[in-house]
């Protein structure tokens, strides 16, 4: 009688115990998934803060090379209009 006492209580223990690690690989599972998707929004934000650098840089290339391009215009009309 003490034996089937024995394995029913075993029986529990090793019931609780396989719930539990299901319960554990549950767990495990859900952290592996937020982890990639931590990763993927750190991903997606590195290159969006890459291309709005680039994007800044473009437009301060391209005003730049307004200003260079539009200065022999004004140094033309100030020499154009020391001479009336």
């Amino acid at each position: 009688m003490e034996n089937v006492g024995a394995v029913k209580e075993l029986c529990k223990l090793t019931d609780n115990l396989e719930t539990r690690i299901d319960e554990l690989e549950r767990w495990s599972h859900k952290l592996a998934k937020l982890k990639r998707l931590d990763s993927m929004k750190s991903t997606v934000s590195s290159g969006a803060f890459r291309f709005k650098k680039l994007l800044v840089r473009q437009v301060w290339h391209s005003q730049t090379n307004n200003l260079l391009l539009d200065q022999p215009k004004k140094t033309q009309c100030e020499i154009v209009s020391m001479f009336p």
